[in-house]
């Protein structure tokens, strides 16, 4: 077994969670980023980390930014600790393929629920 089927695998055999707090949300995250792209796309995460740490250590600083953003007022936000339960499950059981083509992207974009207001035609 590869480690990164035996980090995927162990992460699942803690259960995915029913709800990740705003506070936890970077780290929970970029440990799951991080071993999937260790296997999806791991030609990418050997160019670009010394290793899981450095991995886990960037994903977590972008992650932090996003958080910060729609902290600060990106549209009328509110963070949903159920959404990114939901999200951190989608990106640990879909497919390389979808990940490949940033099926993540997609699972993070739903942690907020936005009422942004955005003027068409006037």
């Amino acid at each position: 077994m590869s480690r990164t089927a035996g980090l995927l695998l162990a992460l699942a055999a803690c259960g995915a969670p029913n709800h990740i707090e705003q506070a936890d949300f970077s780290a929970r995250m970029a440990d799951v980023l991080c071993a999937r792209t260790r296997e999806c796309l791991r030609g990418l995460y050997d160019a670009s980390y010394f290793g899981d740490a450095d991995c886990r250590a960037t994903a977590e600083r972008t992650l932090d930014g996003i958080v910060d953003d729609f902290a600060s007022g990106i549209g009328d936000c509110a963070y949903d600790a159920d959404r990114a339960a939901a999200a951190w499950s989608d990106i640990a059981e879909m497919s390389c393929q979808r990940f490949y083509e940033g099926g993540y992207v997609d699972a993070v974009s739903t942690v907020w629920n936005c009422d942004v207001y955005l003027p068409l035609g006037e």
